[in-house]
């Protein structure tokens, strides 16, 4: 009996034994991983050039997306760009292929993480940086305001290349280096390596304007200590380029000579002949030497303002292309309807709207404690005119020297005065002579 029970002991022992080892062979069978073969059979579709997978093992991954498990496993794989105008190039796709971990387990998908481009020739090197030279508060994107002064250097990274994302656009690194604020009274000199991204319409079309700038490595440098009001009139790179092109602008201006005003009504006189020329050169090139300095920048004599900017833009509107100019609606010495020291309201022509121009010393230096020397310059500019078709015809219908008599035409000779100074009695007979004028004029 002891024999019969030892051996049916024994017999249970093997039996439950077999039982542990098949259920271990199910549940290995319901989550075995593919085959790098199976893989790479899988994802290997028509054109495929080469698929190259990522060294193993294949991993099983959580989804917090899906709420379950995945078999994830990375590859690459190079395909032809279809590019007509480069047959040869080829794109290269960095991705995750993703299988069920079934039995046997299953494709679901391919997350691509990236593309590259092969076979596009990249722009030469001067037509890179002609675009970065040429914009560039939109290669150095913040940094445009926050850097003092010029830049230490600007190149491209030596031996790097281009990326190209796809036909359109690609990055490739920059080096620059530049002085930054760090606290109120301390400028940092930082070393940077950037990449830049480029754009262009189409594969035959030059690089576009904008890019976008990325940060890769920052390092810093030496620290320069100021005080407060010297660093506050530090100019940033946002002046300094600003002047750069406002020198190359001012460059391709005419020449033109001011002269040293005797008084107030001589820059009145000469201010005027300058708005009814229409030439918006000479405009342009007079504003900029004629303005006051508040209409310009506190850390540049050359840069305008945005308020100095908007009175430069509306007066060569309102003088050279409006329908009927600044210059045909005033008389060549226009009729004062006011005037105090440096200050002028004047007549348009028939006397029913008026502009305003203000002059103050500008220039001056100090000596003895007094503000001495500076030439008039220009305060307030307010130009007003018609606009609207029947007043343009209204005012262009008088005769020829019908109107303007009294200030001496509508074309007297630059430069001739013919009322005086803007003070004391002159001023009284030419508001008297607007008045007048102004009741009388048909």
């Amino acid at each position: 009996m002891r024999h019969v029970r030892g051996t049916k002991a024994i017999a249970m022992r093997l039996r439950r034994i077999l039982l542990l080892a098949a259920t271990s062979l199910s549940v290995v069978a319901a989550h075995a991983q593919p085959s790098d073969a199976q893989i790479i059979k899988d994802l290997t579709k028509p054109g495929c050039i080469k698929l190259v997978l990522d060294p193993g093992p294949t991993k099983k991954v959580w989804s917090s997306t899906y709420t379950q498990w995945f078999w994830e496993r990375g590859y690459t794989s190079w395909y032809p760009a279809g590019i007509a105008e480069y047959p040869d190039a080829t794109v290269e796709a960095g991705s995750t292929a993703r299988y069920h971990t079934g039995s046997p387990p299953s494709y679901r998908e391919s997350l691509v993480s990236y593309n590259v481009y092969h076979g596009i020739p990249t722009p030469s090197d001067a037509d890179i940086m002609a675009v970065v030279q040429g914009n560039m508060a939109s290669f150095l994107g913040q940094r445009y305001y926050r850097i003092i002064g010029d830049l230490h250097y600007l190149r491209m990274k030596p031996g790097a290349k281009a990326t190209w994302h796809n036909p359109n656009s690609f990055s490739i690194p920059f080096e620059i280096s530049y002085d930054e604020a760090t606290s109120y009274t301390e400028v940092t000199t930082i070393m940077e390596t950037v990449e830049t991204r480029f754009y262009r319409d189409a594969v035959t079309a030059p690089l576009k304007s904008n890019m976008v700038t990325q940060d890769v490595e920052r390092t810093t440098g030496a620290v320069k200590t100021y005080s407060q009001e010297d660093l506050r009139a530090l100019p940033t790179y946002a002046v300094v380029d600003a002047e750069k092109k406002a020198k190359a602008e001012s460059a391709a201006l005419p020449e033109l000579t001011i002269p040293s005003f005797a008084n107030d009504r001589e820059a009145l006189d000469f201010t005027v002949d300058i708005l009814r020329s229409g030439d918006e050169g000479r405009i342009r090139a007079f504003l900029s030497r004629m303005l006051a300095r508040e209409f310009f920048e506190a850390s540049s004599a050359s840069v305008l303002t945005p308020q100095g900017q908007q009175v430069v833009n509306d007066v060569v509107r309102i003088c050279c292309t409006e329908k009927m100019p600044w210059g045909e609606q005033y008389c060549a010495r226009p009729a004062i309807k006011e005037s105090q020291t440096n200050s002028f309201t004047l007549w348009n022509k028939v006397k029913e709207q008026f502009s305003r121009i203000e002059f103050v010393p500008g220039e001056t230096q100090w000596k003895n404690g007094q503000q001495v020397g500076g030439r008039l310059m220009i305060r307030h500019l307010e130009l007003y005119i018609r606009t609207s078709n029947d007043d343009i015809a209204r005012l262009r219908s008088y005769d020829p020297g019908y109107l303007c008599k009294e200030e001496g035409g509508e074309a007297a000779p630059a430069g001739t005065p013919t009322g005086g100074t803007s003070s004391g009695g002159g001023a009284l007979l030419q508001k008297g002579k607007g008045l007048l004028n102004k009741l009388t004029t048909p």
